[in-house]
């Protein structure tokens, strides 16, 4: 979980939170020092078709000041709703909510493949470049706030989560290299019950907010290529590994392997003299007898005696 300021915020599928990895490499020479100071970040592993929820925490003392913090949720560069909470308290944000014709629904939160198209689709519009650059990014903007009771609207959700879902497919070129390969995705709406809107009064800005929460969604396979995290180790060929290591099933597969190894002249010579017995190979019958043993060892099993005669 991520930790700023007495504030976490966690991503979750399936009621688990997800694994998080340091971003090593994010290492900006020019990034402002009160800026680094109030932004965290990390990498998330995502699979294409499961539902995600945003876990946010305020454990820390009563607030000085304000009586609320909003939570701006953005998803690859685009706010989709806010949460306000109150001071030691939890929630769980399961999607964008929005109101449409007097309704209150909910779209929950998809991490769905990035489509790429061919090298011909061409570049993305100028509206869309803060987009491209936010792909497979999920952000969490904290503000101090008052918060009094209102009917503050939230329009703009709606708009955000109808363009989101009927994102077009991308060229390669226009990610310039990057590793995204998810984006996130909505479901249908839900209906919900209404949703109270609050007016608040901020003491900090979405240009500089409070607390800053980063998360990029990566699948395992991008994560690797990123040496985010490790890669699966390739296995130690049969051959190289010590006998003594190696299962009855590993050994048999070796020994089947040996005709291989026979150089070609001693198949010759063997051919030629039919009826002569071949020379034993020493290592072929130590493999043979390692085999034989282990069987003979699982099959074997101590009878058990029991005694009638017994007072």
């Amino acid at each position: 979980m991520a930790i700023l300021k007495d504030i976490a915020v966690t991503v979750v599928v399936n009621d688990q939170e997800l694994t998080e990895y340091e971003d090593v490499g994010n290492t900006d020479d020019h990034a402002d020092e009160a800026e680094s100071l109030n932004t965290i970040t990390r990498y998330i592993e995502a699979a294409a078709g499961a539902n995600f929820k945003l876990k946010f925490d305020t454990n820390g003392p009563s607030f000085t000041g304000y009586n609320g913090l909003l939570f701006g949720v953005f998803v690859d560069g685009r706010e989709v709703d806010n949460v306000v909470l109150y001071a030691q308290k939890t929630a769980v944000l399961r999607g964008a909510r929005t109101l449409e014709m007097g309704l209150w629904t909910i779209r929950k939160f998809k991490f769905a493949r990035l489509q790429l198209a061919d090298a011909s689709y061409g570049p993305p519009s100028l509206p869309d470049s803060h987009r491209l650059e936010n792909l497979g990014l999920i952000t969490i903007k904290v503000e101090r706030v008052n918060a009094t009771a209102s009917s503050r609207s939230l329009s703009r959700s709606t708009r955000t989560t109808e363009e989101l879902s009927s994102q077009s497919p991308l060229s390669e070129k226009a990610l310039k290299g990057r590793a995204v390969t998810h984006r996130t995705s909505f479901d249908q709406p839900e209906r919900i019950a209404t949703v109270k809107p609050l007016n608040c009064d901020y003491l900090d800005s979405l240009k500089h907010p409070y607390a800053s929460f980063s998360f990029k969604y990566r699948s395992r396979k991008a994560l690797q290529a990123e040496l985010i995290i490790p890669r699966t180790p390739s296995p130690i060929p049969l051959e190289d590994r010590p006998q003594e290591t190696l299962n009855r099933e590993e050994l048999l597969e070796l020994l089947n392997r040996r005709p291989v190894l026979v150089k070609p002249e001693a198949k010759a010579e063997n051919s030629v003299r039919a009826g002569v017995k071949r020379e034993r190979d020493p290592e072929y019958d130590e493999i043979l007898s390692s085999a034989h043993v282990r069987k003979v060892a699982r099959t074997q099993k101590e009878a058990e005696v029991i005694d009638l005669l017994d007072d």
